[in-house]
């Protein structure tokens, strides 16, 4: 069976296993607030099968401008740096400015 790859935003193809509990838990919320749809049923059961199903706060970097622009335009967030992410008047997470390491 091929193991599931996702492409990253810098086109970097990584597993599943070998992404991090943030990592997995954005692309969730990426799926859920920019794609309007459920994530793929793979990248649910990694995050439950290594992370007992816990989803982080969504933290999208600056770099991510399309992600973050879309994010300002449907008035999830006021800005691009630090700026807190709310859906439906509860926050899911904060724009990171730098890189995740």
């Amino acid at each position: 069976m091929e193991t599931p790859v996702w492409r990253t935003f810098y086109g970097k193809d990584v597993r599943f296993s070998d992404m991090t509990h943030q990592h997995l838990s954005n692309v969730i919320w990426y799926y859920k607030l920019v794609c309007k749809s459920e994530p793929h049923v793979e990248i649910l059961n990694e995050l439950k099968e290594r992370f007992g199903g816990f989803l982080l706060p969504y933290v999208p970097l600056t770099s991510f401008t399309e992600e973050i622009q879309y994010l300002i335009r449907h008035g999830y967030t006021t800005g691009h740096h630090k700026a807190d992410i709310i859906v439906d008047g509860v926050w899911v997470g904060k724009i990171k400015y730098g890189s995740y390491e």
